[in-house]
């Protein structure tokens, strides 16, 4: 059994069905309410959708062997810190506990807003030292990079392990099933809509004071 937090989204609808087509048993974590049937290419054969509060009781009664963590708010703009900790470090926190206890392949979403402005290098070698000189430049790369520090401080401190654990930082991603997304479409969708619209086509704000 797999499975998929965040499946309803973007990433984790094609991986969904990337795993349907070749007859995987999956289960899907995510909220009801921003289920889109059209994401999937087959959505019977999707085992269960279970919400994310029941996650870490199912986790624990069920025999998962693989689970791709995509949860998670994934907005760059978004200033609620209670909210987005909850969702991106607490939940994660606890899966990668669970994954170690009953020894579940864990693959998980980081982020390249971990790097911040690139000044730090992009080298992940599981040094501490080095992850922690990174200085994201917005709340969700903190909390992606809150989460690798502690993947690694976990098995640094207590040299304890899950079967399988990867974590997967993602750069400018686009492709089918990002259309909900609003404005954190990728550039490449937006620009798509802005030359059909016979619009100028506008890129986001650069970090960098002089662009």
């Amino acid at each position: 059994m797999i499975l998929v937090t965040g499946g309803f989204g973007f990433i984790g609808s094609n991986l969904v069905n990337a795993l349907c087509d070749i007859d995987k048993d999956v289960i899907i974590c995510d909220y009801n309410k921003v289920l889109n049937k059209d994401y999937f290419s087959s959505f019977r054969k999707i085992k269960a959708c279970i919400q994310p509060d029941k996650i870490l009781d199912f986790i624990e009664l069920n025999n998962v062997e693989i689970i791709y963590h995509l949860g998670a708010i994934s907005s760059t703009t978004c200033d609620d810190g209670n909210l987005v900790w909850l969702n991106n470090i607490y939940y994660s926190s606890r899966i990668w506990q669970i994954c170690i206890a009953k020894k579940i392949r864990i693959i998980y979403a980081s982020s390249a807003a971990t790097y911040g402005d690139g000044k730090q290098g992009f080298i992940d070698n599981n040094n501490l030292v080095q992850m922690s000189k990174l200085r994201p430049l917005n709340l969700y790369g903190w909390t992606k990079l809150q989460v690798d520090l502690r993947n690694i401080i976990m098995l640094n401190n207590s040299k304890v392990i899950s079967s399988q654990w990867v974590g997967l930082k993602f750069f400018n991603v686009y492709g089918h099933n990002e259309f909900h997304k609003q404005n954190m479409q990728s550039v490449i969708l937006k620009t798509y809509a802005q030359i059909r619209l016979n619009e100028e086509t506008k890129l986001f704000k650069s970090y960098n004071k002089s662009y």
